[in-house]
């Protein structure tokens, strides 16, 4: 006890101060924004204790109390004003208020306030006096207006914090909540008992509980690289969108990673990606530009510039890949680097985090070397380049909506002079992109396997078809479904098909299953198997595409299929030879006594030549594009000379079906 104070809480908070900030300094959680706001914060807090303990000597004399209890208030209210950059930097919203000096301005006006009233308090006496060494509060502490500006603080960092409260876990929601209680109870003892000093042991008892949460450099930093994690990269990319905030981000894949990784042990790994890092850094600060630096894992980095306003980031980018594209001496020697890179600026490019990691999915997977830094705001066909970057969702949102149908394209008879058959082929419309074309969707759902729901939404579409009787009434016998190899892989695919066909009991040979080539050996033989299945219940199989790629034979031969599609690459091509390989092909596949279907017939040139060949359907645009189900009904029953029934308007239908029901 000093002077009748109750000192051991200061005391106590001095040294949690001191081992904190000491903790943050070893640690170096301070090279973040909001690490550089908290170690501020613990650095005033340690001045406020050491003050407040000097502050009550009354033998220091009557002008040092009154100086260092001036200094005291002014350091609590700015531990405040600390505390709210602090939330603002953990939240991702400081860079408004960089943007925006009056905002800024506004912000700092309480604290401004106090150091007027505190100056003017040497004639005012309105916050303290000092008579005879003996300390006492003036008006404005007495009326709670001292404290007031600090409690616009603590209201201005909640209200972010609760307004962003989806960016943090329970666990750091509480190490933030919790400090409110404490101050506000230390403030009520302190306001009911003077002599207790108990103020900054509550906020320096708050700041450990943030700094044991928040402040883990373990979770957001790789020490061996001294580089950010990629959850760390993920979760600020996450906030900047939420945020709006302006940032550069750019992406460097190194394209001989793994052949590095083949040559060199752990520790020279290790190495590389060190002096790739310290590249990045060097190229940030020689463009005075403030960055967070990441490893992204699979030879990808990336470096976000937080420049408001994307000055220069081009530049840096450019000198980035120059300084990337060139052997680098490594603690162990030289290293021969070869790099792509790419620049994002947002919000412009793109808005959205979700967009971004597609965007760097898309950009690892570029084969070689580029040019130069692919930057996508000049990506020349933006559109197709979007569309890949959110297929993923498009897809979950078209299933969900049910934004996927079932085109038909007819199929004629040679030998009927009809249209017999109908291929199945599936569309989408997307609400933002207008129609899809399979082959930018379909890939992308056989990677994330989609593709076995959206074949469900196909047969249950197909079978329904079938099930009606405008497919008897326009003279249809079968429909051919395209099955990728990863459905036909599915051990489940026959369960899959055969519930379709249960429910909407129609007979398995009113079906034609579609396969493509494949050299995968495992493929094969889990093809053959459900196939086999198949077949038992009472399926067909066609060969489709044949022509196309690594077209076999030999394969051939041994598929269990009835019939095979000739590709268009064979059947309208003017080349000599392929026309040679065409007959021959024709040829064989008639000595293996199985059906052709010639594919790609768009003129009445092409039509000719194949009608009198050996061929025994054939499809393409010259008969008809692929239709929607009823504009397809509308063509068959056009051909066979039958007339459209008119469908009853829906006010009709209704009044139709409630005067049954009154009957």
């Amino acid at each position: 006890m000093i002077d009748g104070y109750f000192v051991y809480m200061d005391i106590c908070s001095i040294a949690l101060f001191m081992g904190m900030i000491f903790t943050v300094i070893y640690r170096r959680t301070y090279m973040t924004s909001s690490g550089r706001f908290f170690l501020m914060m613990l650095i005033v807090g340690l001045a406020s204790s050491v003050v407040d303990v000097f502050s009550i000597s009354a033998h220091l004399g009557e002008l040092p109390i009154f100086i260092l209890n001036s200094i005291y208030f002014s350091c609590r209210v700015f531990l405040a004003f600390c505390f709210c950059l602090y939330i603002l930097g953990i939240t991702d919203n400081w860079h408004k208020f960089y943007r925006k000096p009056w905002l800024f301005m506004l912000l700092f006006t309480p604290f401004l306030s106090i150091l007027g009233l505190l100056t003017a308090n040497w004639w005012t006496h309105w916050v303290f006096t000092v008579d005879g060494g003996i300390y006492q509060r003036g008006m404005l502490l007495n009326y709670g207006i001292m404290y007031a500006c600090i409690m616009i603080y603590f209201l201005v960092a909640l209200i972010y914090f609760i307004v962003y409260r989806s960016f943090f876990d329970n666990k750091k929601r509480f190490a933030i909540i919790v400090l409110y209680p404490l101050e506000a109870i230390a403030l009520l003892l302190q306001h009911i008992r003077p002599d207790w000093l108990v103020e900054i042991s509550a906020t320096a008892i708050a700041s450990l509980v943030i700094m044991n949460i928040f402040e883990r450099p373990e979770d957001y930093y790789e020490p061996e690289f001294e580089l950010k994690k990629h959850s760390s990269f993920e979760e600020d990319c996450y906030k900047a969108a939420k945020t709006h905030k302006e940032t550069s981000v750019i992406f460097v894949k190194i394209v001989n990673e793994n052949a590095l990784n083949q040559k060199l042990t752990y520790k020279e790994q290790i190495s590389v990606r060190k002096t790739i890092g310290a590249l990045m850094k060097t190229t940030a600060k020689d463009f005075s530009q403030r960055c967070e630096f990441y490893w992204l894992g699979r030879g990808q980095y990336a470096t976000v510039v937080m420049n408001y306003g994307h000055e220069n980031a081009e530049a840096f980018a450019h000198t980035l890949r120059r300084r990337l594209n060139v052997p680098a001496k490594t603690d162990f020697g030289i290293v021969d680097l070869y790099s792509n890179i790419a620049l994002v600026n947002t919000p412009e490019d793109t808005t959205s985090a979700e967009h971004l990691f597609a965007f760097l999915e898309n950009f690892i997977h570029i084969p070689g070397i580029l040019d130069s830094v692919l930057e996508l705001s000049k990506i020349p066909n933006r559109k197709d380049f979007e569309i890949n970057m959110n297929m993923e969702s498009i897809i979950k949102r078209a299933i969900m909506q049910e934004r996927f149908e079932v085109y038909y394209q007819p199929i004629y008879s040679v030998k009927d002079k009809a249209f017999t058959r109908a291929e199945a082929l599936l569309r989408l419309k997307d609400d933002t992109y207008g129609e899809i074309e399979p082959t930018l969707f379909l890939p992308e759902a056989e990677r994330n396997g989609a593709i076995h729901k959206i074949g469900d939404i196909v047969f249950d579409s197909v079978c329904k078809f079938i099930a009606s009787p405008e497919f008897k009434k326009a003279g249809l016998e079968k429909i051919e479904v395209n099955l990728s190899v990863s459905q036909c892989m599915h051990e489940d695919l026959p369960l899959h098909i055969m519930d379709a066909v249960k429910r909407y009991d129609i007979s398995p040979k009113s079906i034609t299953l579609e396969i493509t080539e494949t050299n995968d050996e495992y493929s094969i033989k889990m093809m053959e198997d459900n196939i086999k299945v198949l077949k038992e219940l009472g399926f067909s199989f066609s060969l489709d595409d044949y022509g196309q790629g690594y077209s076999n034979m030999d394969n051939v031969s041994h598929m269990p299929v009835e019939m095979i599609k000739l590709d268009r690459s064979l059947t309208a091509s003017e080349n000599p030879e392929m026309k040679v390989m065409f007959e021959h092909s024709l040829k064989m596949i008639r000595d293996l006594k199985k059906e052709v279907v010639i594919e790609g017939v768009e003129t009445e040139e092409i039509l000719s030549k194949f009608e009198t060949s050996l061929c025994d359907y054939i499809q393409g645009y010259y008969f008809s594009k692929p239709l929607p189900k009823e504009d397809f009904i509308s063509f068959l029953y056009e051909k066979k000379g039958i007339k459209m029934e008119e469908k009853k308007p829906m006010d009709a239908e209704c009044k139709e079906e409630a005067q049954v029901e009154n009957e």
